[in-house]
């Protein structure tokens, strides 16, 4: 008997409840574990700027990848949904991020500290998602707030032949089987997926 697909949404909230059920502890370890590899990878290091992203509720945490760009002196941005749409602005300090979206932490939304792409320059982008498989398959939170904004920005890259560096990042349980998740032709894939146990290389993204 054919296996039947479940539905994104169907999908995506099996397992948030897995994740959910993660203790503080055990996602503090594995946050820990994530944000080690993360930093270690030569697209992070080598990176003029860090589009990341605050933590909401059970996601895995992103504090300790922000400490190590600000010491390395990089530029971090993170996103704030304005209407449809998501830009990106930069953070400095934990103060500059309040509580807005869903309860989502964002920053303010000031011209002069918007990301604006410059081509010159190595971005590195860290990014979430509530589902993945080990192609690179993404279910988010339902917005398709980052397929636009990604697009958006590798088609200003790709003028210039340059490459926009994308790293998910998410707890293992958050991985499911290959072929449960329908691929569209305007979702973005990572380059990477970054778990506590492994990090896949996407080949075709």
């Amino acid at each position: 008997m054919e296996k039947k697909l479940k539905s994104k949404k169907e999908l995506r909230n099996e397992i948030l409840r897995l994740r959910d059920a993660l203790s503080e502890e055990d996602r503090n370890e594995k946050s820990h574990l994530i944000a080690e590899k993360v930093i270690a990878q030569k697209e992070f290091t080598e990176a003029d700027k860090v589009l990341l992203f605050a933590s909401f509720k059970s996601e895995v945490g992103t504090q300790e990848i922000f400490e190590a760009a600000r010491t390395a002196g990089k530029s971090v941005y993170y996103p704030k949904i304005l209407g449809k749409e998501m830009e990106f602005f930069l953070v400095e300090k934990a103060e500059d991020l309040s509580e807005e979206y869903w309860g989502i932490r964002e920053p303010e939304a000031i011209l002069e500290r918007k990301f604006f792409a410059n081509p010159e320059e190595k971005i590195c982008v860290i990014m979430p998602g509530a589902v993945f498989d080990v192609e690179g398959n993404r279910i988010g939170y339902g917005g398709g707030y980052y397929d636009k904004f990604l697009q958006k920005l590798e088609i200003e890259f790709s003028t210039q032949q340059r490459e926009v560096y994308k790293i998910a990042v998410a707890f293992e349980c958050q991985m499911t089987e290959l072929g449960n998740i329908i691929s569209e032709t305007y979702d973005i894939k990572p380059n990477c997926i970054i778990t506590e146990k492994r990090k896949l290389l996407i080949i075709a993204c």
